[in-house]
């Protein structure tokens, strides 16, 4: 007797991927026609060029202004009023401009505050940073 020998023929499973491909590009497609490109509003920034400084600002120290615990305001050395900022800022920088940076001690009322950098903005000031300040 002879034996036949029956061998179990294997079948070849292959996952076709070539439809989920499709359907990724098309969907890839879909979100790409379907999305709305909108260019958001905010606030300008001027940044500065390289190589566009100017050497004669650099050298120039900023317009410091300082208001104190009991309300006294101070440019350098000089006491002076808040009608009197604008035009002492308006002053010094017509000689260059450069920041006005506003020192405040504790306990200064905000009112106080807004109002002189008010009226640096009025006497011509670009750029107005306030600092806390050590009493003086």
């Amino acid at each position: 007797m002879s034996r036949r020998s029956i061998k179990k023929e294997e079948e070849k499973t292959d996952i076709n991927i070539s439809p989920m491909i499709d359907m990724v590009f098309i969907l890839l497609i879909f979100f790409i026609v379907t999305t709305v490109f909108v260019e958001e509003q905010g606030i300008e920034a001027d940044r500065p060029q390289p190589g566009a400084n100017n050497p004669n600002e650099e050298n120039n120290e900023p317009i410091k202004l300082h208001i104190s615990a009991n309300g006294q305001l101070w440019c350098g050395n000089d006491e002076i009023s808040i009608q009197a900022v604008r035009s002492k800022v308006g002053e010094l920088l017509r000689k260059a401009k450069v920041p006005v940076i506003i020192e405040v001690e504790e306990n200064v009322p905000s009112g106080k505050m807004v109002t002189v950098i008010d009226e640096a903005r009025l006497g011509g000031a670009d750029k107005v940073l306030v600092t806390p300040s050590e009493k003086k």
